[in-house]
C-alpha cells in the first residue's frame, strides 16, 4: 500500500495537475494519470472520467467529492478542511488553532456557493448513524468520514430546473424552499435531497428525516 493515497493533501495533487506521472522507489516511471486511470479509480473511488478530465470536477455532487476524502488523514484536524478548499472551489480564511471546526466552516462556504442538496446526504460509515449516536443532530457533518458511502451518488436532473435557490444560510441557520413529505408511521418529516445512490442492483432516492420543533426542524439520526 502507498501512503500517498491516504493523505488528505495528496487528493488535490492527484486531480489538479494537467499532467501527472508516477514513479516507483527506483525512479522508474510506471505510467501517468491517463494510462493508470482505471487502477487509480479503484483505489480512490474517483471516477475514471473525472481522472481523465478534471475540468468536470465542479459538475459532480458535493457529497461524492467529499467521499474521496473519507479515508484520508491529515496531521492537524483543521487540515481535513483546508485540503479540500480547492476541490470545491471555495474561499475561506485560515484561522489558527480552530481544529475540527474548520470542517464545519468548509461546509458553510460550500453552502453559500452552491445549492447542491447532497451536502446534507451524509450518514457515516456503515450507511447509517450509529445506534449510540445522539437522536438529533445538526445538518452539517462532523468530518468527511461521514460521506464514506456517497461515492456512487448522483444528483437528479430536476435540481437544475429551479429558478430560485433551494436553500439559503443566514447566521449559521438554513432556510429551505422544498416541499416536505410526512411519514405517518412516526410523525417525522422527509425532505428530498434531489439525489440518488446507484448500486449494482438498484437506485435509491435519498431523503433527510426531520423532526419539527418550536424553532424549526432538526435532523433525526
Amino acid at each position: 500500500e502507498c501512503r500517498w493515497f491516504t493523505r488528505g493533501w495528496c487528493l488535490q495533487e492527484l486531480i489538479a495537475p494537467k499532467q501527472l506521472y508516477f514513479y516507483d522507489c527506483t525512479w522508474t516511471q510506471r505510467g501517468d494519470r491517463i494510462s493508470l486511470s482505471g487502477r487509480l479509480g479503484r483505489i480512490t473511488n474517483i471516477g475514471r472520467r473525472t481522472l481523465l478530465n478534471p475540468n468536470r470536477l465542479s459538475t459532480l455532487p458535493v457529497a461524492r467529492r467529499m467521499s474521496w476524502a473519507a479515508t484520508r488523514q491529515t496531521t492537524r484536524p483543521k487540515d481535513t478542511a483546508y485540503c479540500l478548499v480547492g476541490i470545491f472551489g471555495v474561499n475561506m480564511p485560515l484561522i489558527y488553532g480552530e481544529g475540527a471546526n474548520a470542517f464545519l466552516r468548509l461546509q458553510e462556504a460550500i453552502a453559500l456557493a452552491t445549492e447542491d442538496l447532497s451536502l446534507f446526504a451524509w450518514a457515516g460509515p456503515g450507511g447509517e448513524a450509529s445506534p449510540d449516536a445522539p437522536r438529533y443532530s445538526g445538518l452539517l457533518a462532523r468530518s468527511s468520514a461521514q460521506f464514506a458511502n456517497c461515492s456512487q451518488l448522483r444528483n437528479n436532473q430536476e435540481l437544475l430546473q429551479y429558478d430560485f435557490r433551494l436553500f439559503t444560510m443566514v447566521n449559521h441557520c438554513f432556510r429551505f424552499q422544498i416541499c416536505l413529505m410526512t411519514d405517518a408511521r412516526n410523525g417525522q418529516y422527509l425532505m428530498p435531497l434531489h439525489c440518488h445512490m446507484i448500486s449494482v442492483s438498484r437506485s435509491c432516492t435519498i431523503v433527510l428525516r426531520l423532526i419539527k420543533t418550536g424553532a424549526g426542524f432538526v435532523r433525526h439520526k
